[in-house]
């Protein structure tokens, strides 16, 4: 985090003369890469949202910081589960969960020129996020940190942390205020990572 902060410190020093600012609006599906379980139901898509604030250096590149909304996914048992994993120990239940995420983003942006309307761009940063995971047991018991959990009852839980993430995208020039574009994101929170597909629009001041 810190040396990213000097970067872009050094960037904003570099270029300050010729910063032009701009906001950048995504939309679009998230798929995160939960792992399937047999007799479990996982949703691992949402729909995807995020806003970036930036300043273009030059022609090709430029630092953003932006903001991700809450992102979740879910999961649950059709079936009556027995067993130990992640901190718990199920014996019978029926459950279901779910995890929400959302967070900050700090990086750099490239756009290549392919001709006057059209560019490439490459995305690179750190993602901080925040999670919270909520499980609610229908049937059975739970035992959770040394304490058990009856049917009906609810568990929940908070984390926090900081990885990266990488994109890649293309653009199309509207007039020289407006730029439209179609993205892919890869954002990793505590070693699952979450795949985004998005349209944006970008309006530069």
């Amino acid at each position: 985090m810190n040396k990213i902060a000097v970067m872009v410190a050094g960037l904003f020093m570099a270029g300050a003369a010729n910063a032009q600012m701009y906001v950048d609006v995504h939309a679009g599906q998230v798929t995160a890469d939960l792992p399937s379980v047999n007799g479990w139901t996982v949703d691992k898509k949402d729909t995807a949202y995020a806003i970036n604030l930036g300043y273009k250096i030059n022609n090709m590149i430029s630092v953003e910081g932006g903001y991700i909304p809450s992102i979740e996914g879910s999961y649950s048992s059709n079936t009556a589960v027995s067993g130990s994993g992640g901190g718990y120990t199920l014996t019978d239940a029926v459950f279901k969960g779910a995890v929400e995420t959302d967070g900050y983003t700090l990086g750099v942006a490239m756009d290549l020129p392919v001709n006057d309307v059209i560019d490439v761009s490459g995305r690179a940063g750190m993602f901080m996020w925040d999670a919270k995971e909520t499980v609610t047991l229908t049937s059975g018991t739970l035992v959770y940190n040394g304490t058990t959990y009856a049917a009906g009852s609810s568990i929940s839980g908070k984390s926090d942390g900081s990885d990266p993430y990488w994109g890649l995208g293309v653009g199309y020039k509207v007039n020289k205020n407006v730029r439209a574009g179609v993205n892919f994101t890869r954002y990793t929170v505590d070693d699952v990572d979450a795949d985004a597909w998005t349209a944006s629009l970008r309006y530069s001041f």
